[in-house]
């Protein structure tokens, strides 16, 4: 049986009805072809599909081979997967035939999609755009005293986060109530991240009673368990799914996504940018309520 037509039951057959078929194995892939440009090659050794959960042993995009990849799902334009080394998300475009047809994606849709998502977001950040929303008394509002400042409605700035739900706590589960947040992300692996770790430790301990550091580790227990040093002193959920990664939109290690005693989400971003200052500011609306 030849490649194309495994490919032709793979589809016709696994893809459409997951639950009919397991544990197919490709042995040997004899042709490759590199499409526009593409240089994708989509490595496959025994994956299986289970529900809506595609496991793959080896997805290989161009010089970069990603091992032990498991698919979280797929946008119109992107695929997002776990892998040994964390999340990582690729665009659809340049993923396999095989690929794009199970995930249904169309070239001339996403094309389009992005064609008029360029130029949105041209005409957004253009002088002219600017002064129009200044003239017309649509400014968004801004002070010394923010982070950053959202420019897109899908921004969590300024709303009230969403409900996190860990698949298991390393240390006793936090009591969030009427306390700021600081949810750090990160993983054992990264270098950047465990520079960080002494950091969070200390704030944790700053502000007792007043602000939770809550660490979010993207990878499993197992990994994140076998890190001795340096010790994480602070609740940590582990996330190896990268479900609450995604409430926030973290694709970095490390970031952090911090939020006052109300709930609502105050910066989402790089550690280095969480100042003492701004994180008296959220402690003293705590004082005072």
């Amino acid at each position: 049986m030849g490649l194309a037509t495994v490919a032709r039951a793979v589809h016709e057959c696994k893809f459409v009805r997951p639950g009919l078929v397991k544990g197919l194995t490709i042995m040997h892939i004899t042709k490759m072809k590199m499409h526009s440009g593409a240089c994708v090659v989509l490595l496959l050794g025994a994956f299986a599909v289970s529900g809506q959960e595609l496991k793959l042993d080896v997805l290989k995009v161009g010089a970069q081979v990603y091992s032990n990849v498991v698919v979280l799902r797929a946008s119109a334009t992107d695929l997002y997967f776990r892998h040994e080394g964390g999340i990582k998300n690729v665009k659809l475009k340049y993923v396999s035939p095989e690929l794009q047809q199970r995930f249904g994606y169309d070239a001339a849709a996403v094309a389009e999609a992005e064609r008029r998502q360029l130029e949105a977001e041209t005409k957004l950040f253009t002088p002219a755009a600017r002064a129009g929303a200044v003239a017309a008394g649509a400014t968004p509002l801004s002070s010394e005293e923010n982070l950053v400042d959202p420019v897109s409605d899908r921004s969590l700035l300024g709303k009230t986060a969403p409900a996190v739900t860990a698949e298991k706590w390393l240390g006793e589960k936090p009591d969030l109530r009427g306390k700021c947040v600081v949810y750090a992300f990160l993983t054992s692996w990264s270098v950047p991240a465990r520079k960080f770790i002494p950091d969070f430790n200390a704030l944790h301990k700053r502000y007792p009673g007043k602000l939770l550091v809550v660490g979010v580790a993207l990878q499993p227990e197992g990994q994140l368990v076998a890190m001795t040093e340096p010790r994480i002193e602070f609740p940590c959920a582990v996330d190896p799914s990268g479900k609450i990664g995604a409430i926030f939109g973290i694709t970095s290690v490390p970031q952090i996504a911090l939020l006052d005693a109300k709930g609502k989400v105050q910066y989402v971003g790089h550690p280095a940018a969480l100042t003492e200052q701004k994180l008296s500011a959220l402690i003293n609306q705590v004082t005072t309520q």
